[in-house]
């Protein structure tokens, strides 16, 4: 399977796994998030916090499907859904402790 390549002026973040010694590690480009979306939208935090966790959320997939439980499907659609499954976890315990 190959990989997706996108070029880092358009890329929000990325995974790069244990190398030599050095840890794993997850990079958020928030000028590129901040083309993407514009400062006033980063401004709201609720808009921010939506953005942010769609990025971090994706990269740590890369992470756990590389470290955690490899899987046989391209990475970037296991990264994908770690993303989404961990921001309906996060916002739904958020909501659902706001709404109490």
């Amino acid at each position: 399977m190959g990989r997706r390549r996108v070029a880092l002026g358009d890329t929000l973040g990325h995974y790069r796994q244990e190398w030599r010694g050095e840890p794993a590690h997850i990079t958020i480009l928030l000028g590129n998030l901040e083309k993407r979306m514009g400062r006033k939208w980063l401004r709201i935090a609720l808009f921010r916090d939506l953005e942010l966790s769609e990025v971090f959320f994706h990269e740590l997939g890369h992470h756990i499907h590389r470290v955690h439980r490899p899987g046989y499907k391209e990475r970037e659609d296991v990264a994908d859904k770690w993303s989404k499954n961990s921001r309906a976890d996060l916002f739904g315990a958020v909501i659902g402790t706001c709404c109490l």
